[in-house]
């Protein structure tokens, strides 16, 4: 018998250890309770998170685990937050959030962002500008719009 034909080796690995949140409930357990709290059967929860009814299947009977990407959509489907579907507590928030309305975000964000946008008119007029003398091989001059010539 060739090499390449004979049968792969039976693993003998260690046994199956199951993912457990802090709650104590396995991750398939606890997606399979979030699906039918939603009122989902699988193959609609694999239709809203774009995964197969099968991966559903493996998920909630523990035998794999969904990956980063599909993990967000699954609990996008679900409606929940993502740390509530892994079983972990909820992140902490380091102490330069204040409240915004129901949501907590970074007043660092914040200030981050105001500077953004107050910038981007200027931005924008630049690359317009630069696009025109890469597109006409024109002068600098000849590129740039007037605000008269927009309201005509």
């Amino acid at each position: 018998m060739a090499a390449d034909k004979l049968p792969a080796p039976k693993k003998e690995g260690k046994p199956k250890r199951l993912a457990v949140g802090v709650d104590g409930v396995t991750f398939g357990s606890r997606l399979k309770k979030l699906r039918e709290a939603k009122g989902f059967d699988k193959t609609q929860l694999a239709a809203k998170a774009g995964v197969s009814s099968q991966s559903i299947d493996l998920y909630e009977g523990d035998a794999r685990a969904p990956g980063f990407v599909n993990g967000l959509h699954l609990a996008t489907a679900l409606g929940v937050a993502p740390h509530v579907l892994a079983g972990e507590s909820a992140p902490a928030m380091p102490e330069d959030h204040v409240p915004d309305g129901s949501t907590l975000v970074p007043t660092s964000a914040l200030d981050a962002l105001r500077e953004l946008i107050q910038g981007l008119p200027q931005e924008v007029a630049e690359l317009t500008r630069r696009i025109r003398v890469l597109e006409g091989n024109r002068s600098p001059q000849q590129a740039i719009p007037t605000s008269n010539a927009r309201s005509k």
